[in-house]
């Protein structure tokens, strides 16, 4: 992937601290560690800053803090610049229609394990990307 985005939700399960021997750990963390080479810009979720491998933290840098009103009609997102914590930048926004976007409950499946296949990426350890036309189906 060149010159884009990427988002991963809940990026602890694809690259735990813990886990950092891994392929697919060091597969996903080559691709971020790279990812400002390739001109891609790179967000993501987690439930605990410190539950991410050492060197993806180390390339961060901001983090983003959400806090939702009691209600949670209301959510305030606090920027902070990484590694200082310095606080950058607030900003507001009502959840509704973002809450409506998705199932906050819904559980996604982890990337495959080393043993398991690991279609998705290329011998040369570069994510594949490939564009399709909606209801077409990608050529292995």
């Amino acid at each position: 992937m060149k010159d884009g985005f990427f988002a991963g939700d809940e990026l602890w399960s694809w690259l735990d601290s813990r886990a950092s021997m891994t392929k697919k750990n060091q597969i996903v963390g080559n691709f971020l560690l790279t990812s400002r080479k390739r001109g891609v810009n790179f967000a993501f979720t987690s439930q605990s800053f410190g539950q991410i491998d050492l060197r993806i933290r180390k390339v961060c840098d901001f983090l983003a803090l959400p806090q939702l009103s009691a209600d949670e009609k209301i959510c305030r997102l606090m920027i902070f610049s990484y590694p200082s914590l310095q606080l950058i930048r607030v900003y507001k926004f009502r959840t509704e229609p973002i809450f409506d976007l998705y199932d906050t409950n819904e559980i996604i499946d982890a990337l495959p394990d080393e043993d398991e296949d690991m279609d998705f990426v290329k011998k040369d350890n570069n994510i594949r990307s490939e564009v399709w036309e909606t209801g077409d189906e990608i050529d292995e």
